[in-house]
């Protein structure tokens, strides 16, 4: 059981309930409002918010990694007192099981890999936009420090999302953070200067991009017949929804692997990840029980039968059951195989795909290093468009 504050204010270990029915499903109520509050707040739209169901599905799978959740709760019934004493912490908590989900003003998510990555932790911190300036951002920040070192972590990953990368300053203009990589700005707004503030370095700017749907039609027939000239007769399209097939689940589980070394990562302290058929399983069951498609689009090289290019998308379904938008997970050209034009070749397949299969889609939504200059041209190309920044943030412990 937790212990109150003069100021109402507590941090509670959420506990993961049985199903979003059972009495302690409030603290994951609670923090998926905040989540969904809080990116409409940053983008103006729900869109990169995950459903309930979706984040009880991740919140419940710890097969490669433990996934710990602490939630602020705000019992008081007056105004928030800014000079309140520090948060009475308790972990675990399974007490009182009867909670309010509109209690629930903040949110704290650590990630620990268990299979590989053990060197590391990632965090994420929310707090909901009417009760900022609190210091509840930054107790609970200090939370995951705790968390993170007592697990023997050395390295601790964090994000933030701006909704604009800023112009290039002038002489009179606002200030900006430049990534190590010397690609892509951030702004100097509160989120930047609260990371800086807890001993955080910028590593890394991510362009966030948009593709509004139905795509050209008459621009992706152009672009596929020069993507398709570039690859030749020794590469021919592979594709799959959902689950892949049971001769392609080797080949995918090479190319998620590169995944977490081919593509920049500046200076980023992360190790390759090891997907196996198990994994890939596990990840697909994961997106069925969160109510989530998987679209799939790989290039064969046809002489060796191996996979050499893939791109996924991810299907949310919207508040009215169809989806609204899309979302890349990931795109990757092996090096071995890259210069054929393999990369645009998959993405436009998924998104004919996505477009047959999911007529209400309205957008599709990615991410880029700004570094990434191929893959951004090729986004470019097919008419994506700006629409934000992300940077990553890394902390050294020990």
């Amino acid at each position: 059981m937790s212990t109150q504050t003069a100021a109402g204010i507590r941090i509670l270990q959420a506990p993961i309930p049985e199903s979003l029915d059972a009495p302690d499903a409030w603290a994951l109520r609670g923090a998926n409002a905040v989540e969904r509050a809080v990116t409409i707040d940053t983008w103006g739209h729900p869109d990169l918010a995950e459903s309930l169901l979706a984040d009880w599905a991740w919140a419940r799978n710890r097969s490669y990694g433990r996934r710990l959740r602490f939630v602020v709760v705000d019992d008081s019934a007056g105004a928030p007192d800014p000079e309140a004493a520090d948060l009475e912490v308790t972990t675990p908590v399974r007490e009182p099981a009867e909670g309010d989900p509109a209690t629930v003003v903040g949110r704290l998510d650590v990630n620990l890999p268990t299979e590989d990555n053990t060197h590391l932790a990632e965090a994420v911190v929310m707090v909901a936009p009417s009760h900022r300036r609190r210091g509840l951002g930054r107790r609970l920040a200090a939370k995951a420090e705790e968390v993170v070192r007592a697990d023997g972590r050395r390295v601790l990953l964090a994000w933030s999302d701006h909704a604009l990368e800023p112009p290039e300053p002038g002489p009179d203009g606002p200030p900006v953070l430049r990534p190590p990589t010397g690609s892509g700005r951030i702004p100097d707004d509160a989120a930047s200067r609260f990371a800086v503030g807890l001993g955080l370095g910028l590593e890394q700017a991510e362009r966030h991009s948009v593709l509004d749907l139905p795509a050209d039609a008459a621009l992706l027939d152009d672009l596929e017949a020069r993507a398709r000239a570039g690859a030749g007769a020794d590469y021919r399209l592979v594709t799959w929804a959902d689950s892949a097939p049971e001769e392609w689940v080797e080949g995918y589980g090479v190319l998620q692997s590169r995944m977490s070394t081919d593509v920049p990562l500046a200076a980023l302290e992360i190790e390759e990840e090891t997907w196996d058929a198990a994994r890939i399983r596990d990840h697909e069951e994961t997106r069925r029980e969160a109510g989530q498609r998987l679209v799939v689009a790989a290039a064969e090289h046809v002489p060796t039968g191996t996979l050499a290019a893939f791109t996924v998308l991810v299907v949310r379904p919207g508040a009215g059951g169809d989806p609204d938008a899309v979302f890349q997970d990931s795109t990757l050209v092996l090096r071995e195989h890259r210069g054929h034009r393999l990369g645009m070749l998959v993405k436009l397949a998924n998104v004919r795909a996505v477009q047959a299969a999911f007529p209400s889609a309205q957008r599709v939504h990615t991410w880029n290093a700004e570094e990434n200059e191929h893959m951004l041209a090729i986004n470019v190309a097919m008419g994506f468009r700006p629409a934000g920044i992300s940077a990553i943030w890394q902390k050294h412990l020990a």
